[in-house]
């Protein structure tokens, strides 16, 4: 398996480890997106208050919760971050 796709296969398996949390198996609510990024974007700060606001952003259909194309833009977001 290449690297992107061992990324890929890493990235599905967080977010539906914490989709899974509740009766909706595929998407991310508002907490589950809270606990996600509080435990495993560690480096943040200040995510409680931010997370209301990301959902927003992130939420293309405006259901009210991220499935994993619209957690895909989170991640692209976070990977500018490492950028060399």
């Amino acid at each position: 398996m290449s690297q992107l796709e061992q990324a890929a296969k890493a990235v599905a398996e967080v977010f539906f480890k914490y989709a899974g949390q509740d009766a909706k198996k595929n998407k991310l609510s508002t907490e589950e997106l809270k606990t996600l990024m509080q435990k495993e974007v560690t480096s943040l700060k200040g995510v409680d208050a931010d997370v209301t606001k990301m959902l927003k952003c992130l939420d293309d259909n405006k259901d009210g919760e991220i499935d994993i194309v619209e957690f895909g833009t989170l991640v692209g977001i976070l990977a500018n971050g490492y950028r060399k």
